[in-house]
């Protein structure tokens, strides 16, 4: 990896499994909401954690809690 393919990385935000707060979820098909603009998810868990912004709105860093 060279010294600027680290700096591109260091210059994202952190993924939503990194964001203090965010519930771990499951690898199954989970309902989420996000808190930035309180859209109504539902796909798998894995997907949810990788992102680093809301596919909705796009705010930044993602946080959500799970939705009933």
């Amino acid at each position: 990896m060279s010294l600027e393919q680290v700096e591109q990385k260091a210059e994202k935000g952190p993924r939503a499994s990194e964001v203090p707060g965010n519930p771990i979820l499951p690898d199954e098909v989970v309902k989420i909401r996000c808190l930035a603009c309180d859209k109504k998810m539902k796909a798998e868990g894995s997907k949810f954690m990788k992102q680093r912004r809301c596919p909705a709105c796009k705010a930044e860093p993602f946080r959500y809690v799970t939705a009933v």
